[in-house]
């Protein structure tokens, strides 16, 4: 195990997790210093490398947000795919997807799984089929929307790629946990907002079931910090969904009448078919 691995297992096992408005963990210098750096230093150089202020229509007075997707590893169907940077981003990806991390996350959100992952609308298995590692960028005037983040999603990691004199108050805004995202007033209704600090990390377990959503969004107003930078992980509980061209024929399992198997060509999955049917 290298240091940086056993310094965020060791970070995630003892943060502690906190349950209002909706269970989290909030984790700073979640990373050593130097492997941050490096990281902060990796993930600049995609940025710069695909020029995001030149895409057209981008001026300083509109505010955007670009995602790069730079791994996924779908367990059993296919290897981790790093599709920018180097070294030290596989090495971070290669961290986050582990069975340690995956197994110190469901940890500590086990009871809430246990209480509302299989309840109303949510139907989560507790078993993660692959990890997604994105690049997030968003600039001075962007707005998320209220939301408690797609039901395919197990867990969500985000790691805030701050330095320091950024404005702190860009970082994930948080609400009560009743109420679907546009019922909600966006500012009235903002509990609190956790911090953009340099290598922190926040981690949830989304929830859409009413009084346990863990409704939250992004606002950036500010004029002090032009970038919000940040590595998003999503452990999914559901394969993405084929093309349906692709779909040759389907083998449900009685137990549940949303769940299949579909077979392509080349590879067997199992999926949710109530998802297939939104394509």
């Amino acid at each position: 195990m290298s240091n940086t691995f056993e310094h965020m297992l060791n970070k995630i096992n003892e943060a502690q997790l906190i349950l209002d408005p909706w269970p989290y963990i909030f984790i700073e210098e979640y990373t050593p210093a130097l492997f941050y750096k490096k990281l902060c230093n990796e993930t600049t150089s995609i940025h710069l490398q695909l020029n995001y202020d030149n895409y057209t229509g981008r001026t300083e007075e509109i505010g955007w947000r670009q995602i790069e997707e730079v791994s996924n590893t779908w367990y059993d169907v296919s290897p981790t795919s790093l599709n920018y940077g180097g070294a030290v981003l596989q090495e971070y990806c290669d961290i986050v997807s582990s069975k340690e991390i995956r197994s110190a996350i469901s940890l500590k959100f086990a009871d809430f799984l246990k209480k509302y992952g299989h309840v109303n609308y949510v139907n989560k298995s507790q078993d993660i089929v692959g990890v997604v590692t994105e690049y997030d960028v968003i600039t001075t005037g962007w707005k998320y929307p209220i939301h408690s983040d797609i039901r395919k999603k197990l867990f969500t990691h985000l790691h805030y790629l701050a330095i320091e004199g950024d404005d702190k108050s860009i970082g994930t805004r948080v609400y009560p946990n009743t109420g679907k995202g546009n019922s909600l007033d966006y500012d009235k209704d903002c509990l609190m907002t956790l911090p953009y600090l340099p290598n922190s990390a926040l981690i949830f377990c989304p929830s859409n079931v009413n009084e346990h959503r863990t409704n939250h969004a992004v606002c950036h107003t500010s004029k002090q910090t032009r970038y919000r930078r940040s590595l998003h992980t999503f452990y999914h509980c559901e394969f993405p969904a084929p093309a349906i061209h692709k779909v040759d024929k389907w083998a449900l399992i009685p137990e549940d009448k949303n769940l299949g198997y579909y077979y392509s060509n080349e590879k067997e999955y199992m999926y949710n078919r109530s998802r297939i049917d939104l394509i």
